[in-house]
């Protein structure tokens, strides 16, 4: 049995039909919510990123580089924790889904 990606809640496959993505349209509105946010907040992240990128090809002060790039290693992290929940939900979102309860 699968569960819904926001609650966890039991997914109850019908007799019929398309096999549930979301447990309720609330929690496919929650979804569709959080994927809008994770959608900006990758476009900021992504930008941080192209900045530093700059930086640090530009900086000749070593101090500095150490720090920028460790800036950049936590950049990238929260890109990739940003983008696997994104992945996720597009692909629980895509299964197209329609009968929710």
């Amino acid at each position: 049995m699968t569960t819904c990606p926001i609650d966890a809640r039991p997914l109850v496959r019908p007799a019929t039909g398309r096999p549930p993505t979301f447990c309720s349209v609330a929690c496919r509105r929650v979804a569709e919510a959080e994927l809008r946010r994770i959608d900006r907040r990758l476009a900021g992240l992504e930008v941080d990123l192209d900045a530093l990128d700059l930086s640090i090809a530009t900086e000749a002060y070593a101090p500095l580089l150490k720090t920028d790039r460790k800036r950049r290693a936590a950049l990238v992290a929260a890109i990739t924790t940003a983008t696997d929940r994104q992945r996720l939900l597009y692909a629980r979102t895509e299964e197209g889904d329609t009968d929710d309860r």
